[in-house]
């Protein structure tokens, strides 16, 4: 409920001048990812980490002011399966020639 009182303050010290975040809900189908074709959703460790490599792909492809940045990867709970697989991804695709960003 809302009482009109509320109002929004510019913060000049507000963290994300400094830094910025993207959050990866995984697998897709849970949360609130939906997923349209329930036979496109079927993941196992591997494909998670290939997919989340090609959402990074086309994420740096719409946001590429931001591929010089410095990056981490981080993740909670069974984020310690996800997040080394997508580096494993990262670090396959930097050695190969297939490039798009």
């Amino acid at each position: 409920m809302s009482d009109d009182t509320t109002t929004f303050h510019f913060n000049d010290w507000s963290w994300n001048k400094e830094a910025n975040m993207i959050y990866i809900e995984q697998p897709a189908g849970v949360g609130y990812s939906i997923c349209k074709n329930e036979d496109n959703c079927v993941f196992d460790d591997d494909n998670v980490g290939h997919y989340n490599l090609l959402s990074m792909i086309e994420w740096f492809k719409l946001f590429p002011e931001y591929k010089d940045h410095k990056f981490w990867i981080s993740g909670e709970s069974y984020g310690g399966i996800y997040v080394p697989f997508l580096a494993n991804e990262i670090y396959e695709y930097n050695l190969s020639d297939k490039k798009e960003f």
